[in-house]
């Protein structure tokens, strides 16, 4: 799963029958309350009735869920705060991909910036200390991790300048043995309004599929596999956090640009759209979606 941004705000409800099943759908809200229910009466069942005022209801909670957010200052939290540009390529035998990215972030905050957060989360699988695994992540869901999976930054520096940033990176020191999360101490402050631009090599080792990540055989799923930088505040801070089942989609918005290399006869399932026809080279084909 390799997530780009979302256009519109979209509801999930359901509708419910007297029984209590339910059947789920998507809607935009705005077509929401002109829907027509999707629940199927059973045999012997009697439906809830529901009012055109209730459907009004409904939709205007769904509204409210699912709006994007204003912050101080009529500040839209939803919208797009920087690009990452991901080239990557997946060695299907060593169960690697080798990815470079280029991301900018804009300052929309109130104070300039000294630093940078990042998610390392494929770190969540590297081994018995992280959060994850510590806090019962081996067994999310009923399956055990078979292997263990990490990810490695090789370069990690400002395009402006060229400062390395890695020198003096370091995790969280509120959890020690976690790594999926990393602070990167910026040489010149960010001004508010103003954009920093990083370039970084990296390589993220697929574990055994767990926790909508890793391998199963020929079938892989990529989530959460490159550098992501934390959600920044309007208050300048950083709101990170080490990888948690429930807690890992806290971020800013941004616009992605991803070119991926798989074997050749791969069925590749990304959101976004290919922006351009699949390119064959060797043994490999490239994909690439905006």
């Amino acid at each position: 799963a390799i997530v780009t941004r979302f256009a519109a705000p979209i509801a999930l409800c359901s509708e419910l029958c007297a029984d209590g099943s339910g059947a789920g759908y998507m809607r935009s809200v705005s077509e929401f309350s002109a829907s027509k229910p999707l629940c199927r009466q059973r045999e012997g069942r009697r439906r809830l009735p529901r009012s055109r005022s209730a459907h009004a209801a409904l939709a205007s909670l769904c509204a409210l869920l699912f709006a994007p957010a204003a912050g101080a200052q009529g500040v839209d939290l939803a919208a797009e705060t920087g690009s990452y540009a991901l080239d990557a390529r997946l060695d299907e035998a060593r169960r690697v991909i080798d990815g470079e990215l280029t991301v900018s972030l804009e300052n929309r905050s109130e104070r300039p910036l000294t630093e940078l957060w990042w998610h390392l989360y494929a770190n969540a699988f590297r081994g018995p200390d992280s959060l994850f695994m510590r806090s019962g992540g081996a067994l999310h869901r009923g399956h055990a991790s078979l292997s263990r999976g990490s990810i490695e930054l090789t370069s990690l520096a400002l395009v402006e300048g060229g400062d390395d940033l890695l020198p003096l990176a370091e995790g969280d020191r509120a959890y020690p043995g976690d790594r999926t999360q990393l602070r990167t101490p910026l040489p010149r402050p960010v001004a508010p309004g103003a954009t920093v631009t990083v370039r970084a090599r990296f390589r993220t080792v697929l574990p055994h599929a767990s926790a909508r990540m890793g391998y199963a055989g020929e079938y892989v799923l990529a989530g959460q596999w490159f550098p992501k930088l934390a959600r920044l505040e309007r208050d300048g801070r950083f709101a990170h956090f080490p990888y948690h089942s429930n807690a890992e989609f806290y971020a800013d918005f941004a616009r992605y640009r991803l070119t991926v290399r798989v074997p050749a006869g791969t069925v590749v399932g990304a959101t976004g759209s290919l922006s351009r026809p699949v390119e064959r080279a060797g043994a490999y084909e490239t994909h690439t979606y905006e």
